[in-house]
C-alpha cells in the first residue's frame, strides 16, 4: 500500500511514518509534503498513491483546498487538532478523522477500515452529503439516541437499535451485529456503546460484547458462577 503524507510539522510527519512502519512494514510512504501548493505539485509528477494522510490546517490553508480541485477518489484518513472539520471531511472520500496526537492503536483500526472498505473493492458512488450532516447533527445532539450511525466505504448507514441484537469487537475493530445476523464495523468504542445503547436494553456482559435483552433465547449457568448466553 502506497501512502502519501501531507503534514506542515516534520515531527508530526516522522512520528506518523514511524507508527505506520511499526504497524505494516509492508507500508511505502510514496510522498511526502508539507503544503497546498507543494502537494498540487507532487501530483502533477508523481502517480495516485493508494491512499493519503492529511493534516487538516496547513501554513497555506486547509487541505480540503487540494481536494476540491481535483476530480480523484483516493481515500484520505484525516488528521487534525480540532473535531470541527468532521462533516467538511467527510465530503471528500473521507475514510476516517483522526484527532491529534495520533494514537498508535488508532491508526491502526484505521488503516484496517481503510484496507478492508476501500482497497479491497470498487469505488462507491457519491452520497447525499446533505443528508449525511443532518444525519450526523441528529445523531450528536440526541440525548437518547435510537440509531447508529456509522461510515462504509463512502456510504453513510443508519441503524435503528431495534435492529440490532448486539456489540462486539474483534482484532481492535468495533462492530454491530443485526438481528439478520450481518455484521458491520463502526466508529464507537465499547464504552460508548455501553452508555448509548443502555437505555435501550442492552447490557455489558464482558468486555468484548453488549447484548439485547431480547437478543437472549437462552441461559446456560456454568462452573464459578459463570453463564453461557
Amino acid at each position: 500500500m502506497k501512502l502519501l503524507i501531507i503534514e506542515d510539522e516534520h515531527e508530526a510527519a516522522q512520528r506518523l511514518i514511524r507508527m505506520l512502519k511499526e504497524i505494516d512494514s509492508t507500508i511505502e510512504i510514496a510522498g511526502q509534503t508539507e503544503s497546498i501548493s507543494a502537494t498540487n505539485e507532487w501530483f502533477g509528477s508523481n502517480n495516485f498513491p493508494d491512499a493519503i494522510l492529511s493534516d487538516i490546517e496547513l501554513a497555506d490553508g486547509y487541505s480540503f483546498e487540494i481536494f476540491r480541485k481535483r476530480e480523484m477518489q483516493i481515500p484520505v484518513i484525516f488528521i487534525t487538532a480540532f473535531n470541527q472539520y468532521a462533516i467538511e471531511a467527510f465530503k471528500h472520500y473521507s475514510a476516517d478523522y483522526l484527532l491529534k496526537p495520533v494514537k498508535k492503536a488508532e491508526l491502526e483500526m484505521s488503516l484496517q477500515k481503510l484496507k478492508q472498505f476501500y482497497l479491497s473493492k470498487p469505488k462507491t458512488p457519491e452520497i447525499d452529503y446533505q443528508k449525511l450532516a443532518q444525519l450526523i447533527t441528529k445523531q450528536e445532539t440526541a440525548s437518547t439516541p435510537k440509531r447508529i450511525v456509522t461510515k462504509i466505504g463512502q456510504n453513510i448507514k443508519a441503524f435503528e437499535l431495534d435492529e440490532i441484537a448486539y456489540f462486539f469487537t474483534e482484532n481492535k475493530i468495533t462492530y454491530l451485529a443485526t438481528k439478520e445476523h450481518s455484521r458491520v464495523p463502526v466508529d464507537y468504542t465499547m464504552d460508548e456503546l455501553e452508555k448509548l445503547s443502555q437505555p435501550a436494553g442492552f447490557f455489558r456482559i464482558n468486555r468484548q460484547f453488549i447484548v439485547h435483552i431480547r437478543a437472549v433465547k437462552k441461559m446456560v449457568s456454568l462452573t464459578k458462577g459463570r453463564v453461557k448466553l
